[in-house]
């Protein structure tokens, strides 16, 4: 779950600040100032990672202080897999904003994306009671290994080399890469603009 609110958070915090942005003509005022798309998204994802480090320290405070949830590994892997988890959500949220022009639309593409990824991620639905096809697209989705990581770090005490820690690693960090490639695609289709 702890994998969940810090995707998720970070997802819907960087889709309504791009679209209020947008809304109030604030976007548009930057880039008649000359201001270039790069340096107005560059200037989200800070806030954001701002916001990220604030976040993860409260979300693990409260579930392995607060709530004494089991904690037997290295609460510093687990900080910064949690926080990239954080920074692939406020990807996603980037390339939603890119994709779409209005508010709704957003907010129905925060919902196609987060249905699934709940669902599927093994969570609710556990990936070996799933489907062989549907297992398949279960492990493509961003927080799936994150999630078996997290479970590995906090509650079986591994370290980074475990297949199973590192690949939470580097699907975030694929994740993160690709969302930032789309969104940089979407741009330059867009002649610019957000």
């Amino acid at each position: 779950m702890i994998c969940l609110i810090q995707f998720f958070l970070p997802l819907l915090f960087t889709t309504s600040a791009i679209i209020q942005d947008k809304l109030r003509g604030i976007t548009e005022r930057n880039l008649v100032a000359g201001v270039t798309v790069l340096e107005v998204t560059l200037s989200t994802i800070l806030v954001q990672c701002g916001m990220l480090i604030i976040q993860t320290l409260v979300v693990e405070y409260i579930q392995y202080v607060l709530y004494r949830h089991p904690f037997h590994g290295d609460p510093w892997l687990t900080f910064i897999l949690l926080y990239l988890q954080g920074i692939c959500g406020t990807m996603l949220g980037i390339f939603i904003c890119f994709v779409t022009k209005q508010e709704q639309l957003t907010g129905f593409g925060i919902m196609a994306a987060s249905i699934p990824i709940m669902t599927l991620s093994g969570l609710i639905w556990p990936l070996e009671a799933q489907p062989e096809g549907l297992r398949w697209f279960s492990q493509l989705l961003p927080i799936t290994y994150s999630i078996d990581a997290i479970r590995a770090l906090t509650i079986r005490g591994y370290s980074f080399y475990h297949p199973m820690v590192y690949m939470g690693f580097i699907s975030t960090l694929c994740w993160s890469c690709v969302l930032t490639v789309w969104s940089y695609v979407q741009v330059r289709l867009n002649d610019g603009a957000p």
